[in-house]
């Protein structure tokens, strides 16, 4: 794209601006003033329109100057604009250098902050990768937790099986127990109670036979009453 072309007008009048400012007239300055241009062509539109008035000034003032100081004016006029011009070309050199440095240093500088980016960058992708693979290995870890609490819970369930199963078997126990005694208690009762009635049928037996052995003797006794009369009577017929 072709720069932009100002006319001298424009920079005549940025240059009297800068000049009514109080600030130096410079190729740099009509450029950040008039906003755009080749800083070189700008000072020299301006150093000719300075030439141009002050020759026009100079020429006012040589008419009425003596031929001689009009040619030693003329020659200071032009040594002046000579070394006018070559402080232009300094200075303005001095301006691309210190431009050109401070773009150097703008770009070392900008150098430096992408380096340190770049590192800050590999760093955070760094810890990133680091906590990841942290993240991988608890996320393992808490499988392995989760894989041994399953198993844990499978383990609990079988044995709250076991527990249930020996728990019904208790009760049954306890039951087979309490129905146990309750047949032992009706035995022991049922037991005592034969015992009580052979106790009485032997006692009642015991009485019995006391009775048959007193008639018995007394039936013995009678006998031999009996006898011993008979044996008397015989002897009497005998005699």
């Amino acid at each position: 794209m072709r720069p932009t072309e100002f006319t001298k007008d424009e920079i005549i009048n940025a240059g009297k601006q800068l000049q009514a400012a109080a600030r130096g007239v410079t190729g740099f300055a009509l450029r950040q003033l008039i906003g755009g241009g080749n800083p070189t062509r700008l000072k020299q539109v301006w150093d000719d329109y300075i030439s141009t008035t002050q020759g026009e000034a100079v020429n006012i003032l040589a008419t009425d100057l003596p031929s001689d100081v009009a040619e030693e004016l003329e020659k200071a006029k032009r040594g002046m604009l000579e070394h006018l011009h070559t402080l232009t070309l300094s200075l303005n050199a001095t301006a691309i250098k210190n431009a050109e440095r401070r773009a150097e240093e703008a770009d070392r500088n900008a150098r430096e902050i992408r380096l340190n980016a770049d590192r800050e960058l590999n760093d955070a992708a760094t810890t990133v990768n680091d906590l990841e693979e942290k993240l991988t290995q608890s996320q393992l870890a808490v499988d392995k937790l989760m894989d041994q609490n399953q198993h844990q819970l499978q383990e609990i369930a079988k044995l709250q099986e076991r527990i249930d199963q020996m728990t019904i078997a208790a009760d049954k126990a306890r039951a087979d127990h309490s129905t146990l005694a309750a047949l032992l208690d009706r035995e022991s009762a049922a037991s005592k109670a034969a015992q009580e009635r052979a106790e009485k049928a032997i006692a009642e037996a015991a009485k019995l036979q006391g009775i048959l052995q007193g008639k018995g003797n007394a039936n013995d006794s009678k006998g031999s009453l009996v006898a011993t009369a008979a044996s008397g009577k015989v002897k009497k017929q005998g005699a």
